[in-house]
């Protein structure tokens, strides 16, 4: 059976991003309900985050990353995940509108979620059959997302998204 090695074709775009961006940047997949760093390359800004490392495990509704692939789940995976992480129902439609939002726009972002003082920004990668199987994303102290650099942010991530999920199969919409 041929499988396609989605850490290894990840590599170069990490790299891309992380070099026209100069922050960290990274992969994640979805194994047992939570997000997996399964990749990343260190930015060259002078002041880093350091606070994702390859391993490193995060709930699939905190941050970038596990949000992009939460959010292009199916309804019935997302309603399970969050019976899992025993959300209240108020929370449970506060995320429901807050996946629609990150669906549509094709990316998410997070920002004092997972650490204090750090943001990222997330787009999901998709398989032959459109199905979500991973995401990149690009993680930075929170001052570096701000409101003029953030559109030059989504567009070079999304622009790796893209070409990641076509070389897998995708054909994108």
């Amino acid at each position: 059976m041929n499988t396609i090695n989605i850490p290894e074709r990840a590599k170069r775009y990490l790299q891309e991003i992380s070099s026209q961006l100069e922050d960290s940047s990274y992969l994640f997949i979805e194994r047992n309900n939570k997000a997996y760093c399964i990749e990343a390359v260190k930015g060259s800004y002078f002041i880093q985050d350091a606070t994702t490392n390859i391993g490193d495990v995060l709930q699939l509704n905190q941050g970038g990353a596990p949000l992009a692939i939460l959010a292009n789940m199916e309804m019935s995976r997302q309603s399970e995940i969050f019976d899992l992480l025993n959300l209240s129902p108020s929370e449970i439609q506060y995320f429901f509108k807050r996946l629609e939002i990150i669906r549509n726009n094709g990316y998410a972002f997070s920002s004092n979620e997972v650490t204090l003082g750090t943001a990222a920004i997330g787009v999901p990668i998709f398989n032959h059959e459109g199905i979500v199987v991973a995401a990149l994303s690009v993680g930075a102290i929170e001052a570096r997302f701000s409101n003029e650099r953030l559109p030059k942010i989504v567009e070079v991530l999304k622009d790796a998204g893209n070409k990641l999920s076509n070389e897998i199969g995708w054909l994108s919409k």
